[in-house]
């Protein structure tokens, strides 16, 4: 079951993952004070079909539930090509509980009880890394990548960057939702459209000329197999 509160329509999305009601309760009042929606679950299940769904900007997830369920939480959204930002809090200070769940694929760890200016600091630092989207820029980000959200004009830091109309199409789509797998059906209707006689093995190629302009940038196109292609930062 998931519990929503909302700070406002154009906050930034959030998901908490916490197994007991009390620590949830004061990270969720908290977190909405300083402009969240967050969504409240104690269930993986209901966790993931959140992240599929809604695309949430980041997720804190507890690990303290029995058996290290916040771990396995992690584990099982990146196995599933969701590479939205996650930051852990581990139960204790101990060292090896916190590599394991970097190793998990959390981007960043903290120990419990969390100090709410330190966790949103935390979270900002994992916002700005991955690049969200912000409005009163009128841009979009993914690392050192930017683009005009109005001209269509992509910069690696400071320099402008030439694509052509269909690479500016795929990476659009791919800044959009970065750190999540988008789809190759979602893709190839936004790069091709309407468009006919257009292989299916066209979109690869693609993605493979935008991978070498790309190259040494500080941003990455990675593939998840079946799942599609997700823009990061590396």
């Amino acid at each position: 079951m998931m519990y929503s509160q909302v700070a406002d329509k154009s906050a930034m999305k959030l998901l908490l993952y916490e197994i007991d009601a009390v620590s949830a309760r004061t990270l969720r009042v908290n977190l909405i004070l300083r402009g969240y929606d967050v969504q409240w679950t104690t269930h993986d299940d209901d966790a993931l079909s959140y992240i599929r769904s809604a695309r949430p900007n980041v997720a804190v997830v507890s690990s303290d539930a029995p058996g290290y369920a916040g771990l396995a939480l992690v584990r099982r959204a990146r196995e599933s090509g969701l590479h939205l930002p996650m930051l852990l809090l581990a139960s204790t200070d101990d060292v090896q509980e916190r590599v394991r769940s970097l190793e998990a694929g959390a981007d960043d760890s903290m120990q419990k009880p969390a100090h709410i200016d330190e966790l949103a600091a935390r979270l900002r630092v994992l916002l700005r890394r991955c690049g969200q989207y912000s409005a009163q820029e009128g841009r979009l980000n993914c690392g050192p990548l930017s683009v005009d959200a109005n001209g269509g004009i992509f910069h690696v830091r400071r320099g402008a960057v030439r694509f052509s109309p269909r690479e500016r199409a795929l990476l659009s789509a791919l800044i959009r939702q970065s750190w999540h797998a988008v789809g190759k059906d979602e893709l190839f209707s936004k790069v091709f459209g309407d468009e006919r006689d257009v292989q299916r093995k066209s979109l690869d190629v693609l993605v493979y000329r935008v991978r070498k302009k790309l190259s040494g940038s500080g941003v990455s196109i990675i593939t998840f197999g079946s799942a599609g292609y997700a823009l990061q930062a590396d």
